[in-house]
């Protein structure tokens, strides 16, 4: 019995790992900017999304703007394995990540807005049978940040923007293992923790205009400190658990430009401080330790381009590229849940001007990965069991903005 509690909770300690400091960071907070890649995210002005990436960019806004819709992602990851056992992919249906924003022009100068989003999330799910179980069968990490925020437009060339965050946090993650449980028999076993809270955090943003035609912005969001608290599931029996946890802070720097009544040129750098993840514990709600795994990831970049067509009065049409590294320092650290590795974007989109007052956005995005993501034995090994020699995420984004 006590090499099962010990090995059910190392391997609760890397399950949480790779949930929450490898889980995905999700950029998808609007349609129109799927279909560029996220290119001038916060200063493109064509959608309520700035009070989400810039919110300085809502003076782009005149009058009052509800927009509201979803991505749907699909991951497919196909795991091998190099040892002989059962090989699967990491696809469990159509993950929605859903966002809604509005703005409100309460003076010539003074701008609120609202945005509800969706900031990390992912869900991925293994066979029972899978064989890399001990290093994660199943994840599920949602987070669901209100985020209402203030813009003042300071002259024609400023604009400054601030906001406040209460984020949701919950996960629930299983890990199988496979222990010996006397001198010729073996057992499987399953440990599963669950965990949610609700967190704070800030954002600000500043948005530079030096002609008409071009605009530039750079938006900073905090990091959120979580305590996820919940229950810790092993064959001998429940713990009361709790799961600290830290966002990574992020800075946004976009750039649009006009280039005439037809085109509009953009581009992004997102940096994201992932290295933050020095370790994580799983304790007792007591304070008691369970389980440390060291983390030692990196930080993470993003550089895209993109830009939009004006076919018409009714219609316009979008494409855009990015590159982004992983999060991933050393192969050991990477975990089946989320076999993260750089990854490049393709994307293309629409806009749909139904009236005046309405508009109807659609995106899709294709991100791959940049060669293979090796899985090795653990977090201490260099020994590989497995690969993954294709991972592919399908992203479609769907919104209906509606202007007062």
């Amino acid at each position: 019995m006590k090499r099962i509690l010990f090995a059910a909770t190392a391997a609760l300690a890397l399950g949480a790992q790779v949930s929450y400091a490898g889980g995905f960071m999700l950029m998808e907070q609007s349609a129109a900017g799927i279909g560029r890649a996220n290119a001038g995210a916060g200063v493109f002005g064509d959608d309520a999304s700035s009070a989400w990436f810039n919110p300085a960019g809502m003076t782009l806004m005149q009058g009052k703007h509800f927009q509201a819709g979803t991505a749907l992602g699909v991951i497919d990851a196909k795991y091998e394995s190099k040892r002989g056992g059962a090989s699967d992919n990491a696809f469990d249906g159509i993950v929605p990540v859903p966002f809604m924003h509005t703005t409100l022009q309460l003076t010539d100068s003074i701008w609120a807005g609202v945005s509800i989003a969706v900031p990390f999330g992912m869900q991925t799910k293994y066979k029972d049978s899978f064989d890399a179980r001990d290093r994660g069968i199943f994840a599920k990490v949602q987070t669901i940040d209100v985020n209402p925020s203030l813009a003042f437009k300071v002259n024609d060339a400023f604009s400054v923007g601030v906001g406040v965050s209460a984020q949701y946090g919950s996960m629930e993650l299983i890990n199988g293992k496979t222990v010996q449980v006397t001198d010729t028999t073996t057992a499987k076993i399953s440990t599963k923790v669950k965990g949610s809270d609700v967190a704070w955090g800030v954002n600000a943003g500043v948005m530079f205009t030096p002609r008409e035609d071009m605009r530039f912005g750079l938006a900073w969001r905090s990091s959120v400190k979580h305590d996820l608290d919940g229950h810790l599931y092993t064959p001998s029996g429940t713990t009361d658990s709790t799961v600290p946890f830290k966002t990574p802070q992020t800075v946004i720097l976009s750039g649009a430009w006009d280039i005439n009544p037809q085109w509009t040129v953009a581009g992004t750098i997102r940096w994201s401080d992932w290295s933050v993840f020095k370790e994580l514990t799983v304790n007792t709600r007591s304070g008691r330790n369970l389980a440390t795994t060291k983390e030692n990831w990196k930080d993470c970049y993003l550089f895209s381009v993109g830009a939009d067509y004006r076919y018409s009065d009714e219609w316009t049409f979008r494409a855009g590229t990015a590159y982004e590294t992983s999060t991933i320092r050393e192969d050991k650290y990477r975990m089946t849940t989320v076999p993260d590795s750089s990854r490049l974007w393709l994307s293309v989109g629409a806009t749909w001007h139904a009236s005046k007052q309405l508009q109807c956005d659609v995106g899709y995005l294709f991100l791959h990965a940049i060669g293979s993501s090796p899985i090795t034995e653990s977090a201490e090994s260099t020994q590989v069991i497995g690969d993954y020699k294709r991972t592919n995420v399908h992203m479609f984004g769907v919104q209906a903005m509606y202007s007062f």
